[in-house]
C-alpha cells in the first residue's frame, strides 16, 4: 500500500489525518498482485478527505478498511477519485481490480459506521464499493458520492455481509448497487 495505517508493536495510528494530496501515478508493477492505495488496519481515528487520487497502475483498492478495532469510524470524505485500475494484475485473482472502497470489520468487535461521503468516483470497473464479504463484514454509510463506471459491462457495488449500513442520496451513472450477498442485517 501506499498508505498502511496499522497497529505495530506497542505504537499505533493515532489521530491520522491525510489531506489536501494529490496522488498520482502509482505504479506496483507488471508482476505482483495489486496493492491498496490506502490500507486501514489502525486502533484509532484516520480521516481522509480532499485529495486527488488519479493514474493508479495495477492497483487492487483505492480504500480497503480491513479491520478497525478503535471506537471512531474510518472518514474517507470530499475525495476525487479518478482513472485508476489501469493494467490488469489487481485483485485476489491478480486479473482484476476489486473496488474503490472495501469495507470489512473483524467478524468480533464494535460494528463502527465507516464513513465514505461527499467523493467524486470516477471509474470502478471492478466495482464501487463492497461492504463486507468473504469471512468479514462490514458497516457503514455510503451517502452522498457520486459514482461513475462507463465500461460497457459495469459492475455494480456490492453490500454482502453488511450490518447497519446505509447507502442513501448518492448517485450512480453506468452502474447500480447489489444487495443481500452473504446475509445483511438492518440494512437501508
Amino acid at each position: 500500500p501506499i498508505f498502511y495505517f496499522r497497529p505495530k508493536g506497542s505504537s499505533r495510528a493515532r489521530d491520522v489525518r491525510v489531506e489536501e494530496n494529490q496522488i498520482e501515478g502509482s505504479y506496483f508493477g507488471d508482476e505482483a498482485q495489486g496493492e491498496d492505495v490506502f490500507a486501514v488496519a489502525a486502533d484509532d481515528r484516520v480521516v481522509i478527505e480532499h485529495n486527488l487520487i488519479k493514474n493508479q497502475y495495477n492497483v487492487e483498492n483505492i480504500v480497503d478498511i480491513k479491520i478497525s478495532t478503535s471506537s471512531s469510524p474510518v472518514i474517507f470524505r470530499n475525495n476525487t477519485v479518478t482513472d485508476n485500475f489501469k493494467g490488469s494484475k489487481g485483485g485476489q485473482d491478480k486479473g482484476r481490480p476489486e473496488a474503490c472502497v472495501v469495507i470489512g470489520d473483524a467478524n468480533s468487535g464494535t460494528r463502527l459506521k465507516h464513513v465514505i461521503t461527499g467523493n467524486n468516483f470516477s471509474g470502478c470497473p471492478a466495482g464501487f464499493f463492497s461492504v463486507g464479504g468473504g469471512s468479514r463484514s462490514g458497516s457503514a454509510q455510503i451517502k452522498y458520492n457520486t459514482f461513475r463506471d462507463s465500461s460497457r459491462s459495469p459492475t455494480p457495488g456490492v453490500i454482502a455481509k453488511a450490518i447497519n449500513t446505509e447507502v442513501t442520496n448518492n448517485n450512480f451513472y453506468g452502474g447500480a448497487v447489489k444487495i443481500g450477498m452473504g446475509g445483511c442485517t438492518q440494512g437501508s
